[in-house]
């Protein structure tokens, strides 16, 4: 919404509260105590006032503190290369923030992939998918993942890898042989070849 809220609760057993006083100058006489700021409004300490009725008052801060800076440090790793089961491994790290901190609940880990044929991949240009480690992926297809996280205060960071993983689960053709012979001591007959070894010069 682009506001917070700042509330405080006092009293005084003798003589009752007469008001709290927030930062700008904002009175409220009326429990429950609160101001409303814009993000914009305040900067650094700040203090909050309580007075009784019979001009006693009593003091608590807060401090009020910019951040911009998305969580830094993060990374996504995984296998790069050829898949021959189609079950990926993805090891995240989520980073650090030293402001507001890193939010855990936002860790999204995702996806994409591109067809696989001859060992090449095609460009990957596709949307990112929802995905958790380990991953399934199909055979003849690409993939590759990124690591999205925010701090407590949305700043976002996206951590990628230019690493590919190539999954092939299919087995290669049969092979087909063909047999021959230069020799007058070799026979070829079907798929077996006769060798007169004893007319081998070893």
């Amino acid at each position: 919404s682009g506001s917070y809220d700042v509330e405080a609760t006092s009293s005084d057993a003798v003589s009752g509260i007469e008001k709290v006083r927030f930062p700008s100058g904002l009175d409220d006489a009326a429990a429950p105590y609160r101001a409303t700021y814009g993000f914009a409004d305040l900067a650094g300490p700040q203090t909050v006032t309580a007075f009784d009725n019979a001009g006693n008052s009593a003091d608590a801060g807060f401090t009020v503190t910019e951040d911009t800076d998305a969580p830094s440090g993060g990374s996504v790793s995984y296998a790069d290369g050829y898949d021959a089961d189609g079950q990926v491994t993805v090891t995240v790290d989520a980073g650090a923030d030293a402001f507001s901190g890193v939010d855990a609940s936002s860790a999204v880990l995702e996806r994409r992939t591109v067809p696989l044929a001859g060992g090449a991949c095609d460009p990957f240009a596709g949307g990112w998918t929802t995905v958790t480690s380990p991953d399934t992926v199909a055979s003849g297809l690409c993939a590759q993942y990124r690591h999205r996280v925010s701090d407590r205060v949305g700043n976002e960071a996206v951590h990628g890898s230019g690493d590919v993983v190539k999954v092939d689960l299919a087995d290669p053709t049969l092979p087909v042989l063909t047999l021959s012979e230069a020799s007058p001591y070799a026979h070829v007959s079907g798929s077996e070849i006769f060798l007169n070894t004893d007319e081998i010069d070893w």
